[in-house]
This record gives C-alpha cells, structure tokens and sequence, in this order.
C-alpha cells in the first residue's frame, strides 16, 4: 500500500471518529433523552429526562414551552415500572396545574409537594422513601395510596371526597378519617395504632387495619362492611352483630374470649384461630367455606349446618378427655374432600384425637 493511500485511510478514520463524536454531543443535548443544563433550573433533572423520554416535553431548551406543555397535562405515571425506579425528586411537579392523576410508586422520593396541583383527585406514592406528606391542599383527592413509606403523620381531614385510603406499612401513630365520610375502602395495617376511631365512615366496606396495637375496635355503625380484616393486635371484644354484610372476617391473633357471629348470615370466610375463645356457633352461617378455628380454648365444635364448608382447621384446641368432637354432616369414613383437620395434635403434652360425629 503506497503511503498516499495510508493518509487517505487515516483522513477517513479522524473523520468517521470526529461524527462520533458529534453524534455524543448530539445526544448530551437532549436527542437521546439527556435534558439541557438550563431545564434542570426548574426541574429535577432526571423527572426532566423522564418527561422528555415519554414525550411530554418536546423542546428541553424552552423552558416557558415546557410549562405550557405539562400545564395540560391530567394524568402522570411515572413509577418505577416506566422510570426503572430513579427518581429522588419531582421538582417541576407545580407546573402541572391541571394534573388529577398522578403516579409515583416505587421510586426513591423522599419529599413530594402537591400543594399547586389542586385539581387532583388520584395519587399513588406508595414504595418510596416519604417521611412526610402534605395533601391539605389536594380537597378534590378521591383516590390516596402511600403505603410502605416512613411516614409517621398523615392529616386528611380536608380530603373530605376520599373514598379509597391506603397508608399501611408506614410509621403512624395515629389517624383520623372522621372528616372522611365518604370513605369506603380504609387499609392501615403494619402501623403502630392504638386507636382507630371509624364511626363517621358509615360508608366504609373494605377495612384492613391488621398488625396494629388496637385494643379495641367499634364498627357497630359500619353496616356497610364486607370485608374485615383486624388480625394481630390486641382485641379482647369484637362486636359484628350489626355488620350484616360481611362475607369475610379476619380476627385472629387477638385476644378475644367470645365471638358471636349468628347474625352474618352472609360470611363465607371466618379466620378467628390464635385467641381464646372457648366456644363458638357458626349454626346460622351456612354460607360458609372456609373456617379456621384452631389455636383456642374449644372443647367440641359442629358444623353440621354448614354443609358448604371445604376446609376447616381446628387443630390445637384441648377437646374434652383427649377426644375434639365435630358434630357434622358426615362422620370419620366419609370426610369430604378438601381441607380438614383429621390428624391428632398436643395440648398441653396430651394427645387429642378428633372425632366426626355425623348428626
């Protein structure tokens, strides 16, 4: 190869590297998602990039087009299932002035102000690092999930349109829903509760508060509940004699003596295992199917009315002279299919056997 034709290779080499080149400095500027210096003024600029990325913004270089832009914009999602998780800030989120939807999950934001974003009425925080949240000034919210935070404080007694509450597994000490009287589904599990108070919530069907120090719980005017799940904490009464439409009840791991449960005509589902309960009528609840009674102080149980049934555990519990009588629809040789409890256990050091008695 003569050394002209090497110089002439070289010449295209440089060249081919210097567009390379270019092209990188292309992309910093904003053509492959990297946001201009002069957005992140305003803008947290990964929350800049992101809006960039989804086609929100279209100039990165024109910030007053940009506020013009988001100012329209009702619905945000910007979760981790879309933002792989990144974001630790949404500076710039004030200019979205007609926003109603917002979702943020799954980041790592450890503040979040909606105090200008008036008009919104869904937001979705949960999985992110919030140790405090002001919605005071968002009264047309209907729909809030900010579960697994670290929040220690939620005040939302101006969100009087809430219907959908989700706060578990945070850090609260406290909550007061008695200005959201419109609420219907309420979730507040893993906290540290002493008290819940849901005598205005007469709206409420759907109540989670497990794993919580509650000692007690008054849902006598919560008619409307069909779900109630008050698992792990610390109950010794539960009154559901009102509570007519529930289907499914979780109160176990409390510390209940008694459970009357003869007016929820409708239950399908009962878990009241690990208390101490030394007796218990479920004659009236023929809709039943699934009934977890183990871990208590009962001598005998029938179930002979509730032919539904297909699983039934109640192990664990001392019997009468190492015998756990069932009086049921069937006896020891036709035990349905399904779920029931048919192998002896200990109490006390002592074996109990259990016995089906067809009636």
């Amino acid at each position: 190869m003569t050394s002209g034709n090497k110089m002439k290779k070289i010449y295209v080499l440089v060249a081919l590297l210097a567009f390379a080149v270019a092209a990188c400095k292309d992309d910093d500027n904003g053509i492959e998602g990297n946001v201009p210096a002069v957005v992140t003024e305003e803008f947290d600029e990964a929350f800049a990039r992101e809006l960039f990325n989804r086609g929100y913004i279209t100039d990165p270089q024109d910030i007053a087009k940009i506020k013009e832009e988001v100012a329209g914009i009702t619905e945000l999602d910007v979760s981790d299932k879309l933002s792989n998780g990144e974001l630790t800030s949404l500076k710039g989120i004030e200019y979205f002035s007609s926003l109603q939807r917002l979702v943020c999950s799954g980041n790592k934001l450890t503040a979040l102000d909606v105090s200008c974003n008036t008009a919104l009425d869904y937001l979705d925080c949960n999985n992110n690092n919030l140790t405090e949240l002001d919605v005071s000034s968002n009264t047309e919210l209907e729909y809030l999930t900010c579960y697994y935070n670290n929040l220690t404080g939620l005040d939302v007694s101006g969100c009087t349109a809430l219907t959908v509450l989700q706060c578990n597994s945070n850090n609260l000490t406290g909550l007061d829903v008695s200005s959201n009287t419109k609420l219907q589904s309420l979730t507040c599990s893993y906290n540290n509760l002493t008290e819940l108070d849901v005598s205005s919530n007469t709206e409420l069907e759907y109540l989670t508060c497990t794993f919580n120090k509650l000692t007690e719980l008054d849902v006598s005017r919560n008619t409307k509940l069909v779900y109630l799940y008050c698992y792990n904490n610390a109950l010794t009464t539960l009154d559901v004699s009102n509570n007519t439409a529930l289907t499914v009840l979780s109160c176990d791991y409390n510390k209940l003596t008694e459970l009357d449960v003869s007016n929820n005509t409708a239950l399908t589902q009962l878990w009241c295992h690990y208390n101490n309960l030394t007796e218990l009528d479920v004659s009236n609840n023929t809709a039943l199917t699934k009934l977890w009674c183990y871990n208590n102080n009962l001598t005998e149980l029938d179930v002979s009315n509730n032919i539904a049934l297909t699983l039934l555990q109640c192990y664990g519990n001392p019997g009468s002279g190492g015998v756990f009588e069932v009086k049921a629809w069937f006896d020891d040789t036709t035990v349905p299919s399904g779920s029931f409890t048919t192998n002896p256990w200990k109490y006390n050091g002592s074996t109990v056997t259990i016995h089906y008695q067809k009636k």
